[in-house]
Order: C-alpha cells, then sequence, then structure tokens
C-alpha cells in the first residue's frame, strides 16, 4: 500500500513539475512578443465603410507608446485620413478609429488587428447589419457585405 501511495505522490510530483515548466516557457513565448525593437513611425490611412469622416485615431501600443496619431484628411478623398504616430521603443500597435460624430464624441469606434509595419491602409466597418442585434448575436451575419468585415472593426486595403 505505500508503493502505490508513493506512486501517486510521485505522479502529481511530475504533473505539477511539468505544468510548471509550460507555463514558465508559454510566459517567456508571450513576453519575447512585446520586447522594445528599432524605433519607426506607424503611418497609413483610414476609412469608414459609410463614408462617414474618420475623427480620430488613437493608437495602443507597448512601452508608453500609446497615444493620439496626427491625422490630416486626403485632399483628394475627405472621407479618408492619413494617420502617423512616433513609436520610438518599436513594438506592435493597433488602432481605435472613429468613425463619424466629433473628435470628442466618436459616432463608433473601430478597432484593428496588431501590426507590426509602418506603412497600413484599413478599412472600418462602421454599418450596423441589416439585422442588428441579431448579428451580434450569430456573428457569421455580423459582417459587412463588401469584404467580410465584423461591426466595429477594420481590416487591411492593399
Amino acid at each position: 500500500m505505500a508503493t502505490l501511495a508513493g506512486s501517486t505522490h510521485s505522479h502529481a510530483r511530475l504533473v505539477v513539475g511539468a505544468a510548471l515548466v509550460a507555463a514558465i516557457v508559454g510566459g517567456a513565448l508571450i513576453a519575447t512578443d512585446d520586447v522594445p525593437s528599432d524605433p519607426y513611425t506607424a503611418t497609413g490611412t483610414v476609412r469608414c465603410a459609410s463614408d462617414a469622416t474618420p475623427v480620430g485615431v488613437w493608437m495602443s501600443a507597448p512601452f508608453g507608446d500609446a497615444g493620439w496619431a496626427a491625422i490630416r484628411a486626403d485632399t483628394g478623398h475627405p472621407q479618408v485620413v492619413h494617420y502617423a504616430r512616433s513609436l520610438p521603443h518599436g513594438g506592435a500597435y493597433a488602432l481605435n478609429v472613429g468613425c463619424g460624430g466629433t473628435p470628442q464624441s466618436w459616432g463608433i469606434t473601430a478597432t484593428s488587428d496588431t501590426y507590426r509595419e509602418g506603412d497600413v491602409h484599413l478599412i472600418c466597418n462602421d454599418r450596423p447589419t441589416r439585422l442588428g442585434r441579431v448579428g451580434r448575436w450569430f456573428p457569421p451575419l455580423d459582417r459587412n457585405a463588401r469584404g467580410g468585415t465584423a461591426y466595429g472593426r477594420c481590416a487591411r486595403v492593399e
């Protein structure tokens, strides 16, 4: 009986040890994703699918680099806004784009994926689905007919 209890105890220690190693390795892999890199300036354009004017661009970035991007309207296409923000510590960033409303009170906030390069052009789906809340409950219905981008999300365009 002592042998059985001893092997169960050893097995439990082995499982706990393996879990600890997995957590440490997993944490190291996650941590390397947010390490500082060479500085660069994130630039590009944003446009709202409804042709509402983008009124603000907030850049989420690590290492204290988050903040408002400088924006300016495209002279030939007023519904397109150029943005730029320096990232002194490099790393990845994501955009939060205000479609419609005012710079102080956005009509809708659309979010982007994460990027690591400087020249990114996005279209943001600010058009609610015809199904309204049903589209939110059943995500396949919550797509923009042009491009399949979910409501409140931005997708890259080339």
